[in-house]
């Protein structure tokens, strides 16, 4: 699952998890991948935009954990430096600088969905 706000970085994330041979679910907002996650079979991985509008990727974050989400790990997708926050580590595994190499992207994709 691709989480971003940009709808022209969503098409272009989503369209190299498809090249990359995995599934890929595509969500304007945090909103949206909060309802996509109650009605679908979960993902294994989610890549998540921290600066959205609406609601923030660390408010997605403390929403899932709200939840007690036990579902996919988080990679964080930002443009902007980021560091973990205290309690973040049982949810959030990888971090991926905007704007990231193909090959990152594809790393990141095995390691988290074998």
């Amino acid at each position: 699952m691709a989480v971003e706000d940009d709808p022209d970085l969503l098409a272009v994330e989503v369209d190299l998890i498809t090249v990359l041979g995995f599934e890929a679910i595509g969500c304007l907002s945090g909103r949206d991948a909060l309802t996509r996650l109650d009605q679908e079979p979960g993902p294994c991985l989610i890549l998540l935009d921290l600066r959205m509008s609406g609601m923030s990727g660390h408010q997605v974050i403390d929403e899932l954990r709200r939840r007690k989400w036990k579902g996919a790990k988080v990679v964080i997708v930002s443009a902007f430096n980021w560091s973990a926050r205290p309690g973040d580590e049982d949810l959030v595994v990888d971090y991926l600088p905007k704007p990231f190499r193909i090959e990152e992207c594809e790393q990141v994709l095995n390691r988290w969905c074998p």
